[in-house]
């Protein structure tokens, strides 16, 4: 092998991995236009009246997106709120304080599911975890009344046993004392 032919070797270039030589963009000639596919330039009034309707056309469209996005926030701040609510009332139920729960939890996304809606079986989960690791978090139990015989409490206005069916309502004959031997008669 020559030396010829070791630098033919060299310097030959696969075409598949090879990039295209640097061409200085002075001296390169720009690829010829198809004139089929280039539109007519126009320059007349319709063109101008035209161009003006699309620009105030754009100018509406781009004031209704504005709108359309600020009451898109708007709405997401007030689903943000009513959720925040529902889970404070979820919350209320098991801890003293909801702050407890909000401060271990700042993002709220968590407790939102895939199809949007609160899972409030992760939020009590999540509430009774956090009592699990701080019991001092806790609710304190609802005082219940204990069960009473006294019969005081069971009367109403008026007092009067409903306790002896048996027994006839009062009536001006009872009050008065009807009974044998009166001289009191009553007449119906």
């Amino acid at each position: 092998m020559t030396i010829s032919e070791t630098t033919t070797l060299a310097t030959a270039v696969d075409p598949l991995t090879a990039t295209p030589p640097p061409v200085d963009p002075l001296t390169a000639t720009p690829p010829p236009v198809d004139p089929s596919t280039t539109p007519p330039v126009v320059d007349d009034a319709d063109n101008l009246d035209g161009a003006r309707k699309l620009r105030q056309e754009n100018k509406n469209l781009r004031e209704r997106s504005k709108t359309a996005e600020t009451e898109l926030d708007g709405a997401r701040v007030e689903r943000d709120a009513l959720r925040r609510q529902e889970i404070d009332r979820i919350v209320g139920r098991e801890l003293a304080d909801v702050r407890d729960f909000t401060d271990r939890h700042g993002d709220l996304a968590e407790f939102v599911g895939d199809d949007g809606q609160l899972d409030t079986a992760a939020v009590l989960a999540a509430a009774q975890a956090l009592i699990g690791e701080r019991p001092h978090y806790a609710a304190p139990p609802v005082p219940v009344a204990p069960p009473t015989v006294r019969p005081i409490e069971s009367l109403r206005a008026g007092a009067s046993p409903i306790d002896n069916p048996s027994s006839p309502p009062p009536s001006w004959r009872t009050a008065l004392g009807h009974a044998e031997g009166s001289s009191v008669v009553f007449v119906d």
